[in-house]
């Protein structure tokens, strides 16, 4: 490269211009020599007044007529001699905390671009003649929905949840074509439970008599037609923009999104053939007796971890040991995303769980949920509840600050003991030791309770980020113990913050940490819904999510450790034993 002034080289960057833009008179170029010369500005006195010997600061999109400067070679604290070799690809969309010219966004399809060439001396810098080039369309669908979504608007989301509403009856006529080919096997399944009903009514008097649940596991498509529905993933660049849209808009779009949000749900409920028949006969031990646990999905005691891993599916006793058995539980699993689009998958039955959605125990189901802890080898358990809820409902505190303690009904009975406690300004971590009674061995789990998260008000952004990558970082100290399972998160209140929890965790952790372009809020709390239904159950979690998630963009933060791959089992015809830890 031929200059006029010799000296170190500081910086060369790539000054982009959206757009179509006029030659310079002071060049000395065009564009069948763009690859060639770099030339100085005659009037090198005016420039330097007007620019900095610095990349132009905030020069991102459209802050500055559209024009905007990534810097390419970067050698300040070093002067260069010559220029290296440099091969970059200009609008890759990497390159994050997005500060001025470290990132190096993507370009918008079917759009010119004047590309110049810019190096940075001591004393001045050169720009070279100009190269045009137009970006290439972007595919006819995408556009179309895109289009839909903005010269539609609101209007148009609302007549579509009405459209949906009045497909529900064709799809429930759906639902009901696909079960006439099991219609002879439940009628004889109906039998033989009126049949088991009768004999353990007559057999023992002192046992209730509970229907008999038969678990059954729908094969479907993984894709459903209503996903179709569901809201589009947003871009990382514009999600900012889009939250501010969503959440400041007059019209209350959030609770638009929210009440598509409960209808898309309510079909993948059909769809994936999900009951609730064990948690409905036992409305005094959940405590939303409105949202029972799924069958497909519920935690039954009395099965160790090690059993489930082996089936990993529900496998319930006799009817008249569900009692002994029940516990208002789920397990989830995390939800996959599609790598270029970054839409979230729902996961198939027979994944392993990573987590365990519970609801806060009531004074008589606590035995229940310290065994579970112990069967279910929990190595943390994360408390929702804030320390002034627990204070003022004494009933739900599982354990005892003071001494030790044993929980015990008709049923059950588990001692626990607290070994450890530590206060932070943000939560209390405590070490519980756990000893079933009809187990000898003892189960040592960390509890980690959040200090403010009322039902009034959500916990600031960042205190809530601290408390996930806390998490996830004593989640990393369990990945390679092989004989652990799934964390249990659970609370009381009834807004479903235990999925907002969960949500949180897996956006940051598959989508931020894998640097993906796109953010799906919306999908993956549909991805929950699928293994307990009062997941993110108010629109104040859903919008509490979106800002959650543009907080952490804003940061431009991700978290460094890494979730634990929970191990994976052979899948086993046989059927899991009973056996106590």
């Amino acid at each position: 490269l031929r200059l006029n002034v010799s000296g170190p080289l500081l910086k060369a960057s790539i000054v982009v211009h959206c757009g179509h833009m006029s030659l310079n008179p002071h060049y000395n170029g065009s564009l069948k020599n763009a690859f060639g010369d770099v030339t100085l500005f005659i009037d090198l006195t005016q420039e330097m007044e007007n620019a900095l010997l610095n990349p132009i600061g905030n020069t991102y999109r459209n802050n500055t007529n559209g024009s905007w400067e990534v810097v390419v070679i970067n050698e300040s604290s070093k002067a260069l001699s010559s220029l290296p070799d440099k091969h970059f690809i200009l609008g890759d969309g990497l390159g994050r905390p997005k500060i001025s010219h470290l990132y190096n966004g993507p370009l918008y399809p079917d759009t010119p671009y004047t590309v110049q060439l810019r190096l940075y001396l001591q004393e001045a810098y050169f720009t070279s003649a100009p190269i045009i080039f137009s970006t290439r369309a972007s595919p006819v669908a995408p556009l179309i929905i895109f289009a839909s979504f903005g010269a539609v608007g609101l209007l148009g989301l609302l007549g579509f949840c009405i459209y949906l509403a009045r497909r529900r009856t064709g799809q429930y006529a759906m639902l009901v074509s696909e079960a006439r080919d099991g219609e002879t096997e439940e009628e004889e399944d109906s039998a033989m439970q009126t049949n088991e009903f009768y004999n353990s009514e007559s057999d023992s008097a002192k046992h209730s008599a509970f229907r008999h649940v038969k678990v059954k596991y729908l094969r479907r498509p993984a894709m459903g037609s209503y996903e179709n529905q569901r809201i589009q993933p947003i871009s990382i660049e514009k999600f900012s923009d889009y939250v501010t849209r969503l959440l400041e808009s007059p019209n209350g779009h959030i609770n638009v999104q929210f009440r598509l949000l409960n209808i898309l749900a309510r079909q993948q409920e059909q769809y994936c053939g999900l009951t609730t028949c064990l948690g409905d006969q036992f409305s005094s031990m959940t405590l939303h007796p409105d949202c029972p646990p799924y069958d497909q999905t519920v935690v039954v005691l009395d099965q160790s971890w090690a059993a489930y891993r082996m089936v990993r599916r529900t496998v319930l006793p006799h009817a008249r040991h569900y009692a002994t058995v029940y516990i208002d539980a789920s397990y989830v699993t995390r939800c996959d995303f599609n790598q270029k689009k970054g839409v979230a998958i729902v996961p198939e039955f027979g994944n392993v769980p990573a987590f365990i959605a519970a609801s806060t125990p009531m004074e008589n189901t606590c035995p229940q949920f310290l065994t579970m802890i112990a069967q279910q080898r929990c190595p943390l358990v994360i408390n929702l509840d804030d320390l002034y809820e627990t204070k003022t409902f004494p009933p739900k505190q599982y354990w005892s600050d003071n001494a030790e303690k044993t929980f015990a009904t008709c049923v059950r009975a588990c001692n626990v003991y607290v070994s450890d406690v530590y206060n932070s300004t943000r939560w209390t971590a405590r070490t519980l030791e756990i000893t079933p009674s009809d187990s000898i061995q003892e189960w040592t789990v960390e509890q980690m309770q959040i200090s403010v998260w009322s039902s009034k008000m959500n916990p600031r952004p960042d205190i809530l980020y601290e408390f996930v990558t806390a998490f996830l970082d004593k989640m990393a100290t369990h990945a390679l113990n092989k004989r652990v399972g799934p964390p249990i998160i659970h609370a009381s209140s009834t807004d479903g913050r235990v999925g907002t929890f969960i949500c949180a965790t897996i956006l940051l952790l598959q989508q931020l940490q894998a640097r993906s372009n796109c953010i799906d809020i919306f999908g993956t709390v549909l991805s929950l819904r699928k293994h307990r239904s009062n997941l993110v159950n108010n629109p104040n979690q859903l919008e509490y999510l979106y800002r959650f998630m543009k907080y952490c963009i804003a940061m431009s933060t991700t978290v460094v450790c890494v979730m634990p791959s929970l191990p994976k089992a052979e899948l086993s015809e046989s059927q899991p034993s009973y056996n106590k830890p």
